[in-house]
């Protein structure tokens, strides 16, 4: 296997993983909320515990999640 493959697909592992723990949290709080919060809301506590992303991605995975 190539350096460059193996470095690749190390990365495309641990972003992967990364993925599912956002998706895991966005979960959490939405059931957490009795499914009332909506991804701005979600958006907002995300921030509030220290993770940043845009609200366009945090939209993208709720409807990969079928929450929306």
């Amino acid at each position: 296997m190539k350096r460059e493959t193996y470095y690749d697909e190390k990365k495309r592992l641990l972003k992967t993983s990364r993925y599912q723990l956002i998706q895991n949290m966005i979960q959490n709080i939405f059931l957490a909320s009795h499914k009332t919060y909506g991804y701005h809301r979600i958006h907002r506590q995300l921030l509030n515990q220290g993770v940043k992303f845009f609200s366009n991605t945090v939209l993208k995975f709720m409807h990969i999640l079928n929450i929306l």
